[in-house]
This record gives C-alpha cells, structure tokens and sequence, in this order.
C-alpha cells in the first residue's frame, strides 16, 4: 500500500481533520503529524559589499537579486552609468575580493577572468569589494593589446593626446 507524506504549513493544521477524513476515503494512510513543523526558511541573506569610488569606501547590504549599481545609486554614490543593461560599458569596477554573477553583462570571459565587472550586471554571491575604474584605465585595458581595429586606434590617439597634452 502506498503511503502519502505531507508537511503542512501552520495556517492548514486547522484543516488536518478534514485531510485525514479525506486520507481514509482514499484508503491512503496519513504518518503521524508533529506537533512543531520545521519551515525552510525563505529570508534571502543580503551580501555586505564596500564599493571604493572617489577615494571613499561605501559600504552596502545588497540582495541577491539586486545590481551593485542600483544599490550604489540609491545609497547616493555617483557612479557613472547610463544603460544600466551591461550593455554600454561605462559602470566598470575592478572587483577586489568576492563574487558576482555578472552573466547578464556583455563583457568577455578574459575581462571577467582578469577581475573586472559591470556593477549594473553584477549580483552578488557573496560579500564583495570592488572599486570603480575611470574610463580610460577601462578603455586602455580593454582595447590597447588586442587587434581591434578603430576601437584600438581610438584608443591609441587618445593615448598619444594625452602624452603630447
């Protein structure tokens, strides 16, 4: 004979008589119900991660389920950014110590293996430290040692401007 096995969630133990009524129309037999029911827990744990951006350290609570960038701009750092999709790549920030998932962003796996992140397409998955990295130290690490065509000559003119200024 087959035996069904139930955890109810408190609110239903109410409805444990009719269940058991039903159990024995069914011809099934209900175990024993404890007297304290074990929930899982639901609470999703929020991750401490310190953003370092303009020579200050911020520290944060973000959720799993959020980006770094939209706790940062909420908790009022002024951290460039503009598609907040991980798409247009002015939100980079070197990631120091931790993980993120950043697999809804569009950098490549070289850029990620080197420790770099999009903080619109980071979630953490852990507690983190990352620091934001200017633009051109974003660009040069991006473009300057790869065979990229006018993304790398860009890159290279304004490297020679600014040796020349």
């Amino acid at each position: 004979m087959a035996s069904l096995h139930l955890t109810l969630p408190l609110n239903f133990n109410r409805y444990k008589t009719l269940i058991q009524t039903q159990f024995q129309s069914l011809d099934l037999k209900p175990q024993s119900h404890p007297t304290t029911i074990r929930h899982r827990s639901t609470a999703v744990r929020a991750y401490r991660v310190v953003v370092e951006h303009d020579g200050g350290s911020t520290e944060l609570e973000v959720e799993p389920d959020e980006t770094i960038l939209s706790k940062a701009l909420e908790a009022g750092l002024e951290i460039p950014h503009d598609c907040k999709l991980g798409v247009c790549m002015t939100c980079p920030a070197q990631l120091l110590s931790g993980k993120v998932d950043q697999s809804e962003g569009m950098l490549s796996d070289d850029v990620i293996e080197s420790g770099y992140a999009l903080m619109c397409a980071s979630y953490p998955r852990s507690d983190c430290r990352g620091s934001s990295v200017s633009s051109w130290t974003w660009w040069s690490h991006q473009h300057m040692n790869q065979n990229c065509g006018n993304t790398c000559m860009w890159a290279r003119t304004q490297s020679c401007l600014r040796s020349t200024q």
